[in-house]
């Protein structure tokens, strides 16, 4: 089959059918509006942002969905509040969001913001890269992955920059390793006003969410304070979620050349979670592509689930920033975040999706964090200096144990009296039960020397040290099992990292990055008992980046190249001798290669019309064998076009996800080469598009409301059946698969007071 005029004939359809909605809907307030609008007036061209203001979009600057900018060290993809708003269902979390930038790349199985998403970075997953909101770094406590849907829905994100690269020595977090996904808040608007928000879709999906601006108050200060409940049904059966989130900023000046700022959000989520998404395509014709757990009904006939799970999460800082005297500034942030997740999970380990055994598992993964991150700079004609520190303390427990559900009397409520001792392999009926705690201190200095006028030289250096221990009676790892064991270890690294960039002119610069990254090890590797690999080293990586950024008010573009040097890459494989899918191996290989090129523009045609697309080509071998590490997409795209005029907002975006290879098992020392018996499969492509209409406008002075919006969202616009190969085997029919979802319709309406 020719990909290439499968591709063109959907863009071609694509396109046509988008044009044909929004012409049928648009045409005739454009040309009123055409034929009442000069030259002169196009100031009063309405911006579709959470509510309409008065701001033209008629060029590359203002209409790109991501870009760089020509300051820039490392490749990057800025992702502004009118992408977020507009192009992105109201229901849709950050992965969504960072799905827009070339290397990206995630699959959806439950719809957009309904399942907790794990996006790759250049093929680095979840856990190797940080998450920041307001540039504090979140995540679990065990191994610095993410909870999508327990943190920062999309209506909270005022901004988004994905960092492919460890950044400057004052970019903190566990995993400066692999990059950055960096949210920022919404500030609080100038004006006093009341946004409401309504939406419902697909899957009986529903979000009302409530924001207040206060307005500049007397004494200066301003405040913006969110509430969202989201529901839905899930597109996977018995899937349902709920979730409630609140969110407050307030800003007050001191004196007049600093500010305190409050921030503070919670966010509550209770959801039946479908623990097993892959499936033979045997099981798939049986159960359906939707498949996620039955109805189970105890015996007095109650309702409930058995997989579902609460979680609770926070985040609170108050920062103080300073401009003082002589071009001194001073920064300091203190915060706090906690989550904690009580999962039902893992019923049916043993069954399959028959259903019939009702033995399951109860896990209890909570943290809570404690830190501040200071800083000082100063900023002359010679360049900017800046140095400070960054502390973070982490404590929680962490408990697994098996749970007898074939009694019925045990429920959906947590009851120690039904913990299956009997369960082989088990702790007296523990998977392991512990505690943690986890210190960072992360000191740097960082200076970027204006060499010219048109070339800055940055050289910095952090030194990050991490002091890991865990005490309990029963470790992570399956066997041995030790009695109230304790464990310690101190991870510690100095990290140089110096750039270049050069302006060639005002409108073109050009970078280049060295710098080593970090990753401390997450609690089950430190804990790995095999006497050979009882010492367990750090992650590190070498980052050689070059780049070129260009921006006019016609086209913007940037383009990048990167190579990557991984030392100590772990990786697990499920123990042979093991009495559970829980227990699997850790190993480490020598290391492996991550390498690729980079590209996104955005170029504005005329009136309101701009094309954008990126793309990149990823590549990620092992070392010394230069096997492909297995589930890295080798090439990710994206391309559309927007047109935005007179309130008006249509959308076409198309994302591809490229091949990935996938195998049954790998060696133990992946660089060597694959065993004879090992089956190798190639995961193919895919092309999803996603279209959006949207239309606001401000009503005239003295009405009640000031402005109204209305949007309607389809996602998998062309209903594409895509199902991702997990594991190959030698009989087709018993491969494993994820579904992803199908087609999705949303229907938002936005008001302002």
């Amino acid at each position: 089959m020719n990909t290439y005029k499968v591709t063109t004939n959907r863009l071609l359809s694509a396109t046509l059918l988008s044009a044909l909605i929004s012409i049928s809907v648009l045409s005739a307030a454009s040309l009123k509006a055409a034929d009442a609008t000069t030259a002169s007036s196009t100031d009063k061209t309405v911006r579709l942002e959470e509510v309409v203001v008065i701001e033209a979009r008629t060029s590359a600057e203002t209409m790109a969905p991501f870009e760089s900018s020509l300051d820039a060290v490392q490749p990057q993809s800025v992702i502004n509040l009118q992408t977020i708003q507009n192009n992105l269902p109201p229901t849709s979390d950050y992965a969504l969001i960072a799905n827009l930038a070339p290397s990206m790349a995630m699959g959806n199985t439950n719809g957009p913001g309904l399942n907790e998403s794990k996006v790759s970075l250049r093929g680095l997953s979840d856990g190797t890269y940080n998450v920041t909101f307001d540039g504090i770094p979140f995540g679990d406590g065990n191994d610095y992955t993410h909870h999508t849907t327990s943190y920062f829905p999309a209506k909270l994100v005022g901004q988004q920059t994905i960092d492919r690269g460890p950044g400057t020595a004052a970019t903190i977090g566990m995993a400066t390793f692999g990059g950055t996904i960096a949210m920022t808040s919404k500030d609080p608007a100038t004006h006093a006003s009341v946004i409401p928000t309504l939406s419902y879709g697909s899957w009986n999906t529903s979000l009302e969410n409530l924001e207040v601006n206060s307005g500049i108050l007397a004494n200066g200060s301003s405040l913006w304070a969110g509430y969202q409940y989201m529901s839905s049904d899930g597109y996977h059966t018995f899937g349902t979620l709920m979730r409630n989130t609140y969110a407050v900023k307030y800003l007050v000046p001191v004196g007049k050349n600093a500010k305190i700022t409050v921030y503070g959000t919670y966010n509550n989520i209770k959801f039946n979670n479908p623990n097993q998404t892959t499936f033979t395509l045997s099981q798939i014709a049986t159960l359906g592509r939707n498949f996620g757990q039955v109805n189970y009904l105890d015996t007095a006939g109650n309702d409930y689930q058995r997989n579902h799970q609460e979680k609770h999460a926070d985040l609170e800082y108050i920062s103080y920033d300073s401009v003082l005297p002589a071009g001194w500034e001073i920064h300091d942030k203190i915060y706090t975040f906690n989550y904690n997740n009580m999962s039902h999970e893992s019923p049916n380990v043993n069954s399959g999706p028959s259903k019939k055994d009702f033995g399951g598992q109860v896990k209890v993964n909570v943290v809570r964090a404690y830190g501040t991150y200071f800083q000082v700079s100063h900023e002359d004609n010679n360049g900017i200096f800046k140095s400070g520190f960054w502390v973070d303390y982490q404590h929680g427990p962490r408990y697994n144990y098996y749970y007898d559900y074939n009694n019925a009397a045990a429920g959906p409520v947590v009851q120690n009296d039904f913990i299956d001792l009997n369960h082989t392999g088990s702790n007296n009926g523990y998977a392991y039960n512990m505690h943690f705690w986890t210190n960072t201190f992360d000191p740097y200095i960082d200076y970027a020397w204006n060499v010219t006028s048109k070339l800055t030289l940055d050289v910095g250096l952090k030194y990050m040290s991490v002091s890991r221990r865990a005490w309990g009676p029963a470790n992570q790892i399956t066997a041995p099992y030790n009695v109230y064991f304790t464990q310690s270890r101190v991870y510690s690294k100095a990290l140089p990292l110096t750039d270049l960039n050069y302006k060639i002119t005002n409108e073109w610069s050009a970078y280049a990055q060295f710098a080593k990254g970090m990753l401390t090890p997450a609690l089950a590797q430190f804990q790995i008992p095999n006497p050979q690999l009882s010492q367990v080293q750090i992650q590190t990586t070498t980052n050689y980046q070059v780049g070129t950024v260009y921006k006019t008010k016609r086209f913007n573009a940037d383009v990048d190249a990167y190579w990557i040097n991984y030392n100590n890459f772990p990786f697990t494989q499920q123990n042979p001798a093991g009495t559970s899918t829980s227990d699997v191996l850790y190993y480490f290989s020598s290391g492996a290669q991550y390498y690729g090129v980079e590209a996104e523009g955005t170029y504005y045609l005329a009136k309101g019309l701009s094309v954008f697309a990126n793309g990149s080509i990823n590549k990620a071998v092992f070392m010394d064998s230069k096997t492909a590490i297995p589930s890295v997409n080798h090439s990710t795209g994206l391309f559309g076009f927007t047109y935005d005029y007179a309130g008006f907002n249509t959308s076409l975006i198309a994302k591809y996800i490229g091949p990935y290879t996938v195998y049954t098992s790998l060696p133990t020392n992946p660089s060597l080469p694959l065993p004879a018996t090992n089956l190798t499969a190639i995961q193919g492509g895919y092309t999803l598009f996603d279209y959006s209409l949207t239309y606001g406008t401000k009503l005239p002075a003295g009405y009640f409301i000031k402005s109204i919006k209305a949007r309607m969202q389809i996602t998998n616009l062309f209903n594409r059946d895509v199902k991702l190969l997990k594991a190959p085997n030698a009989t087709v029919a018993n491969q494993a698969y994820t579904p992803l979802v199908p087609r999705g319709v949303f229907f938002t309406v936005t008001g302002e007071f």
